[in-house]
């Protein structure tokens, strides 16, 4: 078995604290990527990735200014910076169970 991606989360500058997508580095199978996700304690439901709601996508970093690192932007494959990307809008996961469960019980 190989080695999950990591998957990380990724903010818009006006949402807050919730995480707009759920990401990682690479064009991954859908397998690899939930079980990215559930190290993170995610799941997607099988509805949702038949839907097809993972995508593969080329993005690029773009600065923001001094004080605020960069953003990510969509790119074309073989541009300048670009590179390929695996995502989920955060809209499509969930916690898993496991992970209620766990947190119920820590409260």
């Amino acid at each position: 078995m190989t080695t999950a991606p990591t998957v990380q989360p990724l903010h818009e500058f006006e949402a807050g604290n919730a995480p707009a997508w759920y990401w990682c580095r690479g064009h991954v199978s859908n397998p690899e990527f939930l079980r990215g996700l559930h190290q993170l304690g995610l799941v997607v439901s099988a509805y949702n990735v038949r839907r097809q709601v993972i995508r593969r996508e080329w993005w690029r970093a773009v600065p923001t200014g001094a004080d605020t690192g960069s953003s990510y932007v969509q790119a074309r494959k073989g541009k300048r910076g670009a590179f390929a990307v695996t995502v989920v809008d955060a809209g499509n996961v969930e916690q898993s169970l496991f992970a209620r469960l766990q947190g119920a019980l820590n409260a």
